[in-house]
């Protein structure tokens, strides 16, 4: 749970991480369609989703499309997205 913990912390320190990781939680979705709805910048957005993947909390879906890639929770990402979930609601 302490790794959790501070993946979690990793996670709310970014403004712009915790963005694109929960527009991912929503369900499948490309990096196009992020920067497009939310109106942000592709190059934040692109570093956003290097900076999850690193952590471990999302992962390409199909990562041989040389063009048009699609993000999930990984398992981790699923318990960070519920520990989030629960701190949102005490807010």
């Amino acid at each position: 749970m302490k790794s959790l913990d501070y993946t979690l912390a990793f996670l709310l320190r970014g403004r712009m991480r915790k963005r694109v990781f929960e527009e991912i939680a929503k369900g499948k979705t490309a990096p196009a369609h992020i920067y497009k709805t939310m109106d942000l910048d592709r190059s934040h957005v692109r570093r956003s989703i290097v900076e999850l993947e690193e952590k471990g909390l999302i992962r390409c879906s199909n990562p041989k499309d040389p063009s048009f890639k699609l993000y999930v929770l990984t398992n981790k990402g699923q318990k960070v997205k519920k520990l989030l979930d629960n701190i949102q609601l005490r807010e």
